[in-house]
């Protein structure tokens, strides 16, 4: 995102620039709605089955799922996915 003086805007300004428009709480809700979407990582465009799957093939946690499918490491650092992961995680076990 480019502001005025054309200097890029970190992520901790984006979320507190959200968070001062939007409030914690609908923000809280924009991360975990669409749970049952086809992507449960938006920024890497990671599916639900490809999370399944790595469960099934032995992940147990939430960073083993990240580190073998990548999720969590796009733009939002893992707010938007993370939720979600622990949610299907917990549906799976």
């Amino acid at each position: 995102m480019i502001v005025d003086n054309y200097y890029p805007l970190d992520y901790n300004d984006i979320i507190s620039y959200w968070n001062s428009h939007k409030g914690i709480k609908e923000m809280e809700v924009l991360m975990t709605e669409n749970y049952d979407s086809k992507n449960i990582c938006l920024c890497k465009k990671i599916s639900k089955e490809k999370m399944v799957e790595v469960i099934n093939d032995g992940a147990k946690t939430v960073n083993r799922i990240k580190y073998k499918t990548g999720a969590g490491s796009g733009a939002c650092k893992g707010r938007r996915c993370t939720p979600k992961i622990e949610k299907l995680l917990k549906e799976t076990l």
